[in-house]
Formats: structure tokens, sequence, C-alpha cells
């Protein structure tokens, strides 16, 4: 099976360097030049399709809506389509049925289908936010300030482990410490 894809996007296909041409299926609108996709092989009787995703949290949510029943690769790439990666996620995890009757080829069965089975992945964002849930009062702080919490926590995770390194924990001035690199941090990027 192949699993990741690195080569050159031309007229739907991915040119790798060797000269093979892959015919990947992908919901992007706007691919060209280098590319990497994580990809899926999907095996019918007569056919075999390739989708690919940016991101390997793009890839787990199309598997596991593989997974509901009445729910094909057709229906999921309309999905991710319709939505980027975020937005559908939340739109699932939150029962969004508004946003998700939005999307071609979802009836109000099939979105209620989803949303009972679905198990969905955890995403890299929620894994890092479990992982600093002991900084809680910073990650507020800095959302306070105006940061998007998706943008705070890789940042924060860095720089508490940096800080560590010089630092204690119990140390008076290691939360302030932490939150002033952080925001260094966050203005760099």
């Amino acid at each position: 099976m192949i699993n990741f894809l690195v080569g050159k996007y031309e007229n739907n296909s991915l040119i790798l360097s060797n000269g093979i041409g892959y015919e990947v299926n992908h919901p992007y609108t706007n691919l060209s030049g280098d590319i990497s996709l994580f990809v899926i092989t999907i095996v019918r009787e007569n056919d075999i399709k390739l989708y690919g995703f940016k991101t390997q949290d793009e890839r787990l949510l199309f598997k596991a809506l593989l997974q509901v029943t009445k729910v094909g690769p057709s229906v999921a790439i309309n999905m991710f389509r319709a939505y980027d990666y975020k937005t559908l996620y939340l739109a699932i995890k939150n029962k969004d049925t508004v946003k998700l009757s939005a999307i071609k080829g979802l009836g109000k069965q099939l979105i209620e289908q989803i949303l009972l089975t679905i198990k969905l992945p955890v995403s890299e964002i929620e894994e890092i936010a479990q992982s600093l849930s002991h900084l809680e009062e910073q990650v507020d702080v800095l959302v306070m300030l105006g940061y998007a919490k998706k943008d705070v926590l890789p940042i924060l995770e860095q720089k508490y482990q940096e800080l560590t390194t010089i630092l204690e924990v119990d140390q008076p001035n290691f939360e302030e410490e932490l939150i002033k690199l952080t925001l260094e941090g966050l203005r760099r990027e």
C-alpha cells in the first residue's frame, strides 16, 4: 500500500522523481509544484484509488468517516472540499448539524448516522492541549490577550520544554518567564 507520496504536482497526478505518475484524489483546489501527501489506498473489485491529504490528522479523519455506513470516499472527500480540516472536525465534534447539512451529498439521516457512529481521532492540537492541561492558566492568559488557542499551544509546549531545562517549575518566576517566552514566540510567527 502507498502511505506517503512526495513529488511534483501536475494535471491531477503526483509525478515522482523516478518518473512514475500517480493519480491522487484530494480535496484541495490550490495544489501546485512540489508537494507531499499522506495517502490512503482504497482497493475495490475493479478499481484502485488513492486519496491524498496534507496532514496525518486529515487522513485520520477521512479514515474515520469511511467507517460510517453509507459514507464512501466520494462523500468523505466532498466533506473535505466543503470545509477545511479544523472546521469539519469541530462541526462533527460539536454535532453542528447546520454546518454539516450545507455539504453537498449529506442528508439529515446521513448526518445523524455520522454523528452517532463516528469515532473522531484525537487531533495534534488536542493532544498538545491534553499534555499541557497543567498550564491552563497560562493558556487562558494568552487567549485573553487575543491569541488563538491553536497558535498558543504548540509554542507554549516548546517554551515550557526549553524553560524546564533552565528553571525549576516551582520557582516563583517560572510562570512569568513562560508567558514572556511564549509571547516572544507568538510575535515571531
